[in-house]
């Protein structure tokens, strides 16, 4: 799940959400009101210095702006202070809070690549059999997996989301194929 330099057009965004999330808040790191990021994109400059996100509000989920005053990358991910935070007793606050950008911010993903919320709900068809409704994106420590809903109804099973397994991707059409004889 890749990014470009485009922002993406009105017929890719087809299933965007109004808010991407883009990073978690952890606990603060030293004095001056840094706090850790578990960064949730591959594209880790949205959290350099001067980077503007949205910040959840505790209890109703709300967001308001906020803007990044210092960054530094660290071996467990970034490491952002945001304006307004200065203390650790003010970075605490932060701890579990989730930041966003707009969807209308995505980057086109590059070539073979997709965000998730492109693939939910596409049919996946074994050849010409449709097996089954794609629920969600998912990632594993080994690969991403496409979680789908079958067709006949039953617990929903995994599909591998490499290449071997995914023949092709039409997001107009929303179809995903996989070989014929793969869920025999």
């Amino acid at each position: 799940m890749g990014g470009g330099g485009n922002v993406l057009s009105s017929d890719r965004m087809k299933n965007a959400p109004e808010w991407i999330a883009v990073g978690r808040i952890g606990r603060p790191h030293g004095t001056g009101g840094e706090v850790l990021v578990r960064s949730l994109t591959d594209r880790n400059e949205r959290f350099s210095r001067g980077s503007e996100m949205f910040i959840s509000q505790p209890g109703d989920g709300t967001k308001r702006p906020v803007k990044v005053a210092s960054a530094r990358k660290s071996a467990k991910g970034p490491l952002i202070r945001l304006e307004g935070y200065t203390t650790r007793e003010r970075a605490r606050e932060l701890n579990g809070r989730m930041l966003f950008i707009s969807a209308s911010e995505l980057a086109l993903p590059e070539d073979g690549s997709y965000y998730g919320f492109q693939l939910e709900g596409c049919s996946l068809y074994a050849g010409e059999r449709r097996v089954g409704v794609v629920v969600r994106l998912a990632e594993s420590r080994a690969n991403a997996y496409l979680e789908v809903k079958p067709e006949e109804g039953g617990d929903d099973f995994a599909i591998p989301f490499v290449r071997e397994v995914i023949l092709s991707v039409n997001l107009e059409r929303q179809r995903i194929e996989i070989p014929e004889n793969f869920m025999e």
